[in-house]
């Protein structure tokens, strides 16, 4: 008799109401379903094993030469494959595996209630390698036994269920999808086959997540300005990535990585740069490299993106105390209460003491603005004369570069360290770099493999920056064109439902105001992506625009290289659409 035989007459017994029977049975229905074939063989790596094979019509599993043909499934045992020492399927590391399975499912069943099906979790057509360690829980007193993994039709509650019952009944059954190589299953019996499309998660817009509502079988046009990290890597780059002559670069012998870095050293003046997977990455070995000693203080700006956006690594991982500071609207910090705190920390013996200044430029949360020139050579002075030091956190810094109209060289000779995001303006997939002297470069490679930063064959990666910097001036241009064109437009409009400041647009960063009753940020931008068929009707168009909504009432907009003057025409009319029929149904008009 099959194991799934054996426990759909175990659940029979179970309905009749005989918990001490059904044990005894299904006790002994199993050991004779799982009686090994041959007698346990000797041990392996220590421990002996008794491999079991299947009997004629059980389901098994890819084999090799070394190993039994064909492995079951044994309720208590150590799921291991011999020749690889990975876990596996089928064998149990201990003398008695065979008794022992059998003992584990008789207490297992023992604590069943005696309405409970057991045939509907084993009833698997085909052995498959999805892991399924799930803790059971009780719905009712005729619920299926392993109702997690029941057949899509069951009513029972899914995997996911809240964990509920006082008796875990946790299933033993570990398997993993590296555990048999080569084995493919047609189809899991509890996971039913979707399409890739009906896998994808919805939209997400800062921490709103919804579904977009578009008519049926209408194709949208999508322009997504959430941030210009959304970028796709462009055919050249892919190119590049595929083609990419690579080593290992912790060692130092990746040349692709090797001439990134020179590439970038050489763009913003300075000694060296260090390849590091994120922008965020590489302002916190900035800290780490510049303040190494307890009790360090650094002074930024209170809305700075080290401060709010990078999970307080400055604290959790450098231990370095911050002082914030408000920042201006154009995203400069006040001199003089600058000054004022550094001086209060040197007279004071109860203060953290100053180390390091943090800048940002472009200014994210000032929308995009870019520091003059003239106030960082006054930041510079200020920290010459107290002997601090200068990091910028430098993720769009190529964007202050093209609005200023000056090489980056300008911007970074004011600092002593900087950072460079790839994955923004310049439209690679990943990456950063940590820019600064050969001293500060070497200590950073110390505190990059702490940080478990260090990669290998990078080179791959590092290609893609190397065709974005080919051309990022103009694409730069082109975004900051876009974006005041935008501006421009939402200005003209005039709606007093939401308002924008075009001389406030420096780069490539759009701020709006969200001033109307009822009309939150999160819902405009949900507004902005939704496609209606009076939309369709009114425009000849389905357009879907991607924004994201910054504070309680204000929105951001950021172009990038993936839109086009086109896209941000499209994203223009919409705009005018939607507040246009936003003011109709306040104004009750039909």
């Amino acid at each position: 008799m099959s194991l799934v035989a054996a426990l759909q007459t175990g659940g029979e017994m179970a309905r009749r109401g005989g918990r001490a029977l059904l044990g005894k049975e299904l006790q002994a229905r199993m050991c004779s379903c799982w009686a090994p074939a041959t007698p346990p063989a000797t041990s392996h790596g220590g421990e002996a094993y008794a491999p079991s094979s299947c009997k004629a019509g059980c389901p098994g599993f890819s084999s090799d030469s070394c190993q039994p043909v064909g492995w079951c499934r044994q309720p208590g045992a150590i799921l291991s494959r011999f020749s690889r020492r990975r876990w596996g399927v089928g064998t149990t590391l201990v003398p008695s595996g065979h008794g022992y399975s059998c003992r584990i499912s008789k207490a297992c069943m023992h604590q069943l209630r005696p309405c409970q099906g057991l045939g509907a979790c084993l009833a698997l057509p085909r052995c498959w390698y999805q892991g399924v360690d799930t803790f059971m829980s009780r719905k009712g007193p005729c619920q299926t036994f392993c109702s997690s993994l029941a057949h899509p039709s069951s009513t029972c509650q899914s995997h996911s269920a809240t964990l509920r019952s006082p008796w875990p009944m946790k299933i033993l059954l570990r398997t993993y999808s590296q555990s048999v190589t080569g084995q493919h299953c047609a189809s899991l019996p509890w996971w039913p086959k979707q399409p890739a499309s009906s896998l994808v998660p919805a939209p997400r817009v800062g921490k709103h997540s919804y579904h977009a509502s578009r008519p049926a079988g209408t194709e949208c046009h999508v322009v997504d300005l959430r941030s210009d990290t959304v970028t796709q890597p462009s055919p050249e780059m892919r190119q590049a990535m595929a083609q990419a002559e690579v080593g290992d670069d912790d060692y130092g012998e990746d040349p692709t990585v090797n001439e990134l870095q020179r590439v970038v050293a050489d763009l913003l003046g300075m000694e060296g740069a260090l390849f590091v997977p994120t922008a965020t990455m590489a302002n916190l070995i900035a800290v780490m490299c510049h303040c190494r000693q307890r009790g360090a203080q650094l002074m930024l700006g209170r809305e700075s993106h080290i401060h709010v956006f990078e999970h307080g690594g400055i604290a959790q991982v450098a231990g370095v105390h911050s002082e914030a500071l408000q920042d201006l609207p154009n995203g400069t910090i006040n001199l003089d209460e600058l000054e004022q705190k550094i001086q209060r920390a040197h007279q004071s013996q109860y203060h953290p003491r100053p180390e390091l200044i943090c800048l940002e430029n472009t200014h994210s949360s000032a929308g995009g603005r870019v520091l003059p020139l003239k106030y960082l050579q006054e930041v510079h002075q200020v920290a010459q004369r107290y002997g601090l030091r200068i990091h910028m956190d430098g993720a769009r810094v190529l964007n202050a570069a093209v609005a200023l109209g000056v090489p980056p060289a300008h911007i970074s000779q004011h600092c002593n360290s900087i950072s460079l995001c790839l994955s923004k303006g310049v439209g690679a997939p990943a990456g950063a770099l940590l820019v600064g002297s050969g001293e500060l470069i070497a200590e950073a490679w110390r505190v990059r493999k702490l940080l478990g930063g260090g990669m290998r064959q990078a080179g791959v990666l590092a290609a893609a920056g190397l065709v974005g910097l080919s051309h990022v001036e103009e694409t730069l241009k082109r975004d900051h064109h876009n974006a005041r064109h935008f501006a421009q437009g939402a200005f003209a409009l005039g709606s007093p439902l939401c308002s924008v400041n075009p001389a406030t647009v420096e780069t490539n960063i759009v701020m709006a105001t969200v001033s109307a009753p009822g009309l939150t940020p999160a819902k405009l931008c949900e507004l902005m992506e939704a496609v209606s068929e009076e939309e369709v009707a009114a425009t000849g168009q389905a357009v879907s625009v991607r924004l994201f909504p910054w504070g309680e009432r204000c929105l951001r907009a950021v172009w990038h290289c993936d839109v086009s003057l086109r896209d941000t025409q499209l994203a223009e009319g919409k705009w005018r659409f939607v507040l246009g029929k936003w003011e109709q149904q306040s104004a009750g008009v039909p």
